[in-house]
């Protein structure tokens, strides 16, 4: 009896709340490519990505803003560390209700004791006439976070004149807030 009173006090809750007050993994899509621009000797991990943003039946003129940081890990002392170099830059809207915005990130760099491995990041809404919201609050509430980097070893190699590798879909998490 009571699995069932919690089940429909979360339906309940899940009907009358305001559309706002979710996130959704299927909203954010991000692809990414990590490479080196020289084959025969270690220089800097580069990484292009891509993160397109989709809410249907939002305002007209509506601004979407990406609000992010990077995670990884300081090699020397073996920390690690999430949102460092936070930013928040608007997206371009691309079609109806699609958002997106192209980062490039060094990832790791030559003499640097720094990895960067992850993308940390949320949404904020603007629509005409109401107060501004985040789809996902960084810090202390949810957020999303997409992985760019798992094995520095294994980053492709540009030589001059080739071709930069594709871009490929990057594993989105959301990341709740007791994280």
């Amino acid at each position: 009896m009571k699995l069932f009173t919690a089940v429909v006090i979360l339906f309940s809750t899940l009907l009358l709340a305001e559309p706002e007050e979710f996130v959704t993994i299927d909203q954010v899509h991000v692809e990414g490519r990590a490479f080196t621009h020289s084959c025969s000797y270690f220089s800097n991990i580069e990484a292009n990505l891509s993160v397109r943003f989709r809410k249907p039946n939002m305002e007209p003129n509506t601004r979407v803003f990406l609000l992010y940081g990077w995670g990884g890990t300081e090699q020397t002392h073996g920390t690690s560390f999430i949102w460092r170099e936070q930013k928040e830059v608007e997206m371009n809207l691309i079609e109806r209700h699609l958002w997106q915005l192209d980062l490039t990130q060094i990832l790791l760099e030559r003499s640097s004791p720094i990895l960067i491995k992850d993308l940390h990041f949320a949404i904020r809404i603007n629509e005409p006439g109401k107060t501004p919201y985040y789809e996902a609050i960084p810090g202390n509430g949810i957020s999303y976070l997409a992985h760019i980097l798992e094995n520095p070893e294994k980053t492709t190699c540009v030589s001059s004149g080739s071709d930069l590798p594709e871009m490929e879909p990057l594993v989105v998490q959301i990341i709740p807030a007791s994280h």
